[in-house]
């Protein structure tokens, strides 16, 4: 009788007042009242639906057999403390759903439970015993960051039962839990509330959603202004700041994952209750823009591409992307594609826009992910470099080659402009390293970046890159990398040909540094030919010119035979990274037919190096010199170098064939068809690569203007 006395209540002052009174009900975040019913009926008849709140009600059933506990906070990531406060945050949030889809007690008292323990203990704690020095700590968590993103579930929970508390249990759980832990994070840690930067971004929807729930604008407005309220600040600030207008997130896919939760959860509510801002709407629909961003930066295998600080396991599935995924489909942009890639995430968020996804899936409405090539601008005016994506062929077997020429990404950046990926037949073949770090394993370090993201993972020889005279770019200083953007990168198609151009003037004082890949499809060719010209031109000679390729697979296959094996192994180098490269051997190449063969997931890839100098050598390496911890993981590779020239250009063609059935003990397609690749100079401003297919001649003109590479024609052989 209570709650339909409550309900016809909220019925007749959502009549009368109904502007003013839905930012008063609840619950009113992701699931809101009016859309409780038809969520209630969809778990059973939509099986998206089903499944996704069949995997949280499992979870909450299996954790209601035991008891509520909140221990004070005293383990680092990963330890025991830190992995229980997380998981009793998942269970507020999963419970509080539970009770709003079965009207079942014994979700509401778990809920009920937690926050009664938190409130109680929660003022007592001081900052976190294993917090890193000058590195804003929590109290729950040993950093910030950790209790905004606490706070961001634990305020949705609440927004779901709220309803439920008395009076009493309200005033309880909100002046000794939600009150302090606002202070704390937007007066204690006021710089990081005001940090342009995804750390910020979590604390302005920590404290924006829970003044949203609780009532209290002040909180509300600094969120959205600032804690100035002058706007050079807050949430506004970091979508002007931190996206292009393509929506690419300056930190790169991974945290451009993390980041959106926030980013568009925060957007939800303010849609629910200030609708006035439009937010949705805000730079152009800049969030609808984002999630297609993010999802272009990953591969057909749903992995993101792991451009600087990245955990490479991260993917499409991860519960940051199917819920800005959802709230992007149900609230700007409906999209047939986005219920496309909602199916290969294999599940939805219970809520109004999850329960939208599930039914438009289930009336067919879905069509298949469009994974483009495409030019993704950098900066926020979008001059600012970028990433050029190139793809070829079926989803399940697409050749996906990446650019990277990008802003640095503040600290999370690594010095890696004109770095290349290459992902093909549903795997990486010429992978970028990621971060160096072992998300929560306690014994690495405190599931911290280990000290090798800053000695190996960050440094320029970690990547597939040009490297001058042993060094990084920008001296590996992250302030040089901010101040400068880089020159310039374009895309363009043309028939079968397909190329990208990107350059860079400023990584390392007077040098120019250009790239250009090119892709050419030809008729009886499995897939397209991939041409790479890199360049690097200094105003005086460089000691080195260093072009590694770190690849996965086995080589089968070089041009040169019978190398000679080395008794000891040495390091390639000293400093910058190099001290991590144990040197495997190393030859000259010829002045032709210089060729290696790698063998990855059944099947081959050959690289054909046109060479003009007599000084250019080739090095196998691998990675774990000087890792007495065993941090490193293992990664092979080879380095193309030159030396002692002030114009250093590297040519490679790279050709794919075979096919090898490890079952059958077959192999098809066996033999290459690219042969007599060769480079020559007819001029200082021009670069012609030309090679033969069966009996097909082929030509390109590489154009150089002010040393740098600016345009891609073909011509006749």
């Amino acid at each position: 009788m209570r709650n339909y006395i409550k309900y016809v209540v909220r019925v007749f002052f959502a009549f009368i007042f109904p502007l003013t009174i839905f930012a008063q009900d609840h619950p009113s975040l992701l699931i809101t009242q009016p859309k409780l019913p038809k969520l209630r009926s969809g778990v059973e008849q939509l099986p998206l639906l089903k499944t996704s709140f069949l995997e949280i009600k499992n979870f909450v059933d299996l954790e209601l057999q035991g008891t509520v506990s909140v221990p004070t906070p005293q383990d680092a990531g990963g330890g025991y403390t830190h992995e229980l406060h997380k998981k009793n945050y998942q269970l507020l949030l999963n419970s509080a759903i539970c009770y709003q889809i079965t009207l079942e007690q014994k979700y509401l008292k778990r809920c009920k439970e937690i926050f009664l323990a938190y409130a109680q203990s929660y003022k007592n704690w001081p900052e976190h015993p294993k917090r890193k020095e000058n590195h804003p700590s929590g109290r729950i968590f040993w950093q910030n960051l950790n209790d905004c993103v606490w706070l961001v579930h634990a305020i949705q929970a609440y927004d779901l039962i709220v309803s439920e508390l008395s009076d009493q249990e309200r005033k309880h759980i909100e002046n000794n839990l939600f009150v302090p832990m606002v202070d704390y994070l937007m007066v204690n840690h006021k710089d990081v509330f005001d940090k342009i930067h995804n750390h910020g971004t979590w604390s302005i929807a920590a404290v924006g959603l829970t003044g949203l729930v609780l009532g209290k604008k002040e909180w509300v407005d600094k969120s959205i202004y600032g804690s100035a309220l002058d706007k050079n600040t807050g949430f506004l600030k970091q979508m002007d700041e931190l996206f292009s207008p393509d929506g690419y997130y300056a930190e790169g896919p991974y945290y451009q994952r993390y980041a959106l939760l926030p980013f568009v959860l925060f957007a939800k509510a303010l849609h629910n209750y200030r609708p006035e801002l439009k937010i949705f709407e805000y730079r152009d629909k800049l969030l609808a823009k984002a999630i297609e961003t993010v999802f272009q930066t990953s591969y057909t295998n749903g992995l993101l591409f792991p451009l600087n600080d990245a955990i490479k396991d991260k993917s499409i599935k991860s519960n940051e992307l199917i819920l800005a995924n959802n709230i992007i489909y149900g609230d700007i942009s409906p999209s047939p594609t986005l219920l496309g890639m909602a199916q290969k995430q294999g599940k939805v968020t219970l809520s109004d826009a999850g329960l939208q996804v599930a039914e438009d899936i289930y009336l067919g409405k879905s069509q298949p992910f469009d994974y483009k090539t495409t030019l993704i601008h950098d900066g926020k005016d979008g001059k600012k470099g970028g990433i050029a994506i190139l793809r070829h062929g079926a989803e399940d077997t697409q050749q996906a080659l990446v650019l990277k020429n990008t802003t640095h990404g503040m600290g999370h950046g690594h010095f890696d402009r004109l770095s290349f990926l290459l992902y093909d037949n549903g795997t990486e073949i010429f992978p970028d390293y990621g971060a160096a770090r072992f998300l929560n394993i306690e014994t690495k370090s405190g599931g911290h970046y280990l000290k090798e993201n800053n000695s190996w993972a960050k440094q320029t020889i970690a990547h597939n890159t040009l490297v001058i005279s042993e060094a990084s770019q920008f001296n590996a200083k992250v302030s040089a990398a901010e101040e400068y953007t880089p020159s310039m990168i374009k895309l363009k198609e043309q028939g079968t040909i397909t190329y990208t151009i990107a350059s860079d003037k400023n990584a390392y004082p007077q040098t120019s540094l250009s790239r250009a890949l090119i892709t050419l499809k030809i008729e009886g060719l499995e897939k397209p030919l991939i041409l790479d010209i890199s360049m690097a031109h200094g105003n005086t000679k460089m000691a080195s010119i260093d072009l590694p390729y770190y690849y996965l697979g086995q080589v089968v296959d070089q041009s040169q035979k019978d190398l000679a094996a080395a008794q000891t192994l040495h390091t390639f180098g000293t400093k910058n990274g190099y001290e991590h490269l144990w040197l495997d051997g190393s030859y000259t190449l010829q002045q032709k037919d210089n060729y290696l063969t790698l063998l990855t997931n059944y099947k081959f890839y050959k690289i054909h190096f046109a060479n003009n100098s007599p000084e250019t050598s080739l090095h196998h390496v691998h990675l774990g010199a000087n890792d007495p911890n065993l941090n490193l993981l293992p990664t092979r590779g080879f380095i193309l170098r030159q030396k002692n020239t002030n114009r250093a250009v590297f040519a490679q063609l790279l050709e794919t064939y075979g096919d090898i059935n490890p079952t059958d003990e077959t192999i098809t397609n066996a033999n290459p068809m690219v042969s007599n690749f060769k480079m020559v100079m007819p001029s200082a401003h021009d670069i012609q690569l030309r090679f033969d297919v069966a009996d097909k001649h082929y030509g390109f003109s590489i154009a150089i203007t002010d040393n740098e590479i600016t345009n891609v024609k073909t011509i006749e052989p």
